[in-house]
């Protein structure tokens, strides 16, 4: 079964069927965020704060950034609340220190992409070069045009969890309504604006989905290539529970 809600499970295995196009997270859903590569994101944030001058060591500020995620979802948060480094050029400059090759992929996602015959957009919090370089590392670039990468620039620092401009302006480069498309996060309070607006809604969850799941999210997977097998096995009338 799809879903870790029996009551919403048919009515979203029939949208599977007609789905035409996804809108995707990047970190963490196209993706794992293993341990290793979490503690990269933090080095990497630490790094480029002590280039805007901030006066820690390098562990130290590797320290800050583990805390400022816990508390904040965001490793930089610390560095422009309590030293005032600027959270635009940090949100640039820390990509710049970490390697996509790092993060692990799978080829039978890229197929299953093929096999899904479906248009794809992406909204992220990250930079778009840091986007460009996973999804060619991924293997999945030739599925997303140029101007259907949208990264946090390109919305206006607008987060998903507080705004819809990101998933309207996806759906205007899809040239989809919501009701033909899907969108997948990691992250669930980031599924409640694109329900309102009648996409349906995709938890990545790697096998720990939450203890209660929202109302707004339609359906839950362990990966992205579970979904992606699931729309392939719908598409060609082959029902899986």
């Amino acid at each position: 079964m799809p879903s870790s809600r029996p009551d919403l499970a048919q009515d979203f295995l029939q949208k599977l069927k007609t789905v035409q196009g996804i809108v995707w997270d990047l970190d963490n859903t196209l993706y794992r965020i293993e341990d290793a590569v979490k503690h990269a994101f933090h080095i990497a944030i630490a790094r480029a704060a002590l280039e805007a001058g901030v006066p820690l060591e390098l562990d130290e500020a590797v320290k800050a950034a583990e805390k400022s995620y816990a508390e904040y979802g965001y490793s930089g948060r610390i560095f422009v609340r309590d030293h005032g480094v600027d959270d635009v050029w940090l949100h640039h400059r820390f990509h710049d220190h970490l390697d996509e090759t790092m993060i692990d992929k799978n080829a039978e996602t890229a197929e299953f992409f093929r096999q899904t015959e479906l248009r794809h957009a992406l909204i992220t919090h990250s930079s778009g070069p840091w986007a460009r370089k996973v999804l060619s590392h991924l293997g999945l670039r030739e599925w997303f045009a140029d101007d259907h990468i949208l990264a946090l620039e390109d919305y206006a620092f607008q987060k998903k969890a507080e705004s819809a401009a990101p998933f309207m302006l996806a759906l205007e480069r899809l040239q989809l309504d919501a009701g033909q498309t899907l969108f997948v996060e990691d992250t669930p309070r980031n599924l409640s604006i694109p329900h309102r607006l009648g996409m349906g809604t995709v938890l990545v969850h790697y096998g720990q989905p939450p203890r209660d799941m929202p109302a707004f999210i339609d359906a839950d997977y362990n990966n992205a290539l579970d979904l992606l097998r699931h729309i392939v096995q719908q598409k060609n009338g082959r029902q899986i529970l």
